[in-house]
């Protein structure tokens, strides 16, 4: 009898259960999972010829390495990667107009990399473009906003243009 009672109540719960209305999908979150995208043969060649370039950087073969990272832009000039790699490899032999080009190649093609954006402001300080070096940091600290030392910078960018005004503003927006 005490079994029946409990399959019964099982039933019944079960049954309910199966009645009532289907619960929403949770939203999603940062910590699941992102969709899974088709990648094609093309894009993985293209990624195998750049890690096989900054593997070249890493272990000191630069010449080799800038040689690679220069076929590999002329072969595909849309890869963003390749073009900051090219650039920080010809800005660090100090060929800083070179560097710009690739930088702002770089830039062109992915303009919310903050990594490229800092070697484009670091290109436009060495270069001594006043300009370009503010409104890189412009972009810079619009795109992180939170980081209080981009708008040190941003200051410091006024400054060397002669913007006082501008400069002191921001760094009262601090």
């Amino acid at each position: 009898m005490k079994r029946l009672r409990y399959c019964i109540f099982l039933l019944a719960t079960v049954v309910a259960g199966c009645g009532a209305p289907k619960a929403t999908a949770p939203a999603t979150n940062r910590y699941q999972r992102a969709p899974i995208h088709e990648v094609t043969q093309a894009q993985l060649t293209q990624d195998n010829r750049l890690i096989d370039a900054l593997t070249l950087q890493e272990t000191g073969h630069l010449d080799e390495a800038l040689a690679a990272y220069s076929r590999l832009t002329s072969d595909e000039p849309s890869c963003a990667a390749a073009w900051y790699g090219q650039g920080l490899l010809l800005l660090q032999r100090r060929w800083t107009d070179s560097a710009l080009h690739c930088i702002q190649r770089a830039v062109a093609l992915n303009g919310d990399n903050i990594w490229y954006l800092l070697a484009l402001s670091q290109c436009y300080q060495q270069v001594g473009d006043s300009k370009g070096l503010t409104t890189t940091w412009e972009r810079i600290v619009k795109l992180q906003p939170e980081v209080l030392e981009h708008y040190y910078e941003l200051s410091n960018a006024y400054a060397a243009a002669g913007n006082l005004t501008a400069a002191v503003e921001v760094l009262n927006r601090v």
